[in-house]
């Protein structure tokens, strides 16, 4: 009982980060608002002689945003998992649920999630790494070009500054405005074998103005702009020529930015749910049981 009372979200819906990292993330916001209800019938004495308590499809979707499929799939989730236990009673008959009070098979799932989310961060931290070197060998090689790929044909790098120093005109190259940019420049030489075209001033303050609103009004920090990124070039059309533009621009890049993070995060979780089902079938994966378990409940939160 004292571990899942720790779980519980009452007014907010506080879930539990190696929790997430066991079971997914709407399977644990399910389980910690579950708990809570439970809690809320206990308080009042209504739960029944068995230990349950009712909650409906509109009710759970209220108070955690999750639809009637989502709900339905992370219940199923909870049932296999032996968390929660459900029934159908009355006339019309209510959805009703139990907590399983098991402080064992609780430990034991936080313990797991712990155990993934520090294999995360160490995979993270590598895929970091990665990308910094990427990202200086691109600096490093862009510093040593003699030459700049223009709409009219190759120039020098001193060229190119006597052209915008004399002439007052805005050539800007991409990978000079930030690290993201640059990140994208090194991806579209991969691609497409030759550097990305320069643009002019106005053009490229659009696309900056974007991307910082991208990066403040969908809470993107750099790490998840570079996987956007690799998702673009990953899923490039034949016919999309690669530039920034189909990536950024406003006519087209807003909706392509929110359709890769719905893809990216839809991947993750059909990733968590085939984890998940592998556990089910040990044919197919067999579960490891050598992992550390923890000495005390506090190293589990």
């Amino acid at each position: 009982m004292i571990i899942i009372d720790m779980l519980r979200s009452d007014g907010s819906i506080v879930v539990n980060k190696n929790l997430v990292h066991a079971i997914g993330l709407n399977a644990a916001i399910l389980y910690s608002e579950l708990i809570s209800k439970r809690a809320y019938f206990e308080n009042r004495e209504q739960l029944t002689e068995d230990g349950f308590f009712f909650n409906t499809v509109d009710n759970i979707r209220l108070d955690t945003g999750l639809g009637e499929k989502p709900q339905s799939a992370a219940i199923k989730q909870l049932e296999k998992l032996g968390l929660i236990k459900t029934d159908k009673r009355g006339l019309p008959a209510r959805r009703y649920f139990k907590i399983v009070d098991d402080d064992s098979l609780v430990m034991n799932i936080l313990s797991e999630g712990k155990q993934k989310k520090s294999e995360l961060e160490q995979e993270l931290e590598l895929k970091n790494q990665k990308k910094k070197e990427i990202h200086t060998s691109y600096i490093n090689s862009s510093a040593q070009m003699e030459e700049l790929v223009q709409p009219n044909g190759r120039i020098n790098n001193t060229n190119l500054n006597n052209i915008k120093n004399n002439n007052n005109i805005n050539i800007y190259i991409i990978s000079d405005e930030n690290d993201v940019f640059s990140y994208y420049s090194f991806k579209y030489k991969g691609k497409f074998g030759k550097e990305h075209p320069t643009m002019n001033k106005d053009k490229i303050d659009e696309l900056t103005s974007m991307y910082h609103e991208f990066t403040i009004d969908l809470d993107i920090d750099e790490n998840m702009w570079h996987d956007l990124v690799d998702y673009h070039f990953e899923n490039l059309s034949p016919k999309n020529n690669g530039n920034i533009l189909s990536f950024l621009a406003p006519n087209g890049g807003s909706g392509c930015i929110y359709r890769y993070i719905e893809s990216i995060n839809t991947e993750d979780e059909e990733d968590d749910y085939r984890e998940f089902e592998s556990k089910e079938h040990p044919e197919s994966k067999m579960r490891t049981s050598d992992s550390p378990k923890p000495n005390y409940i506090d190293t589990l939160f």
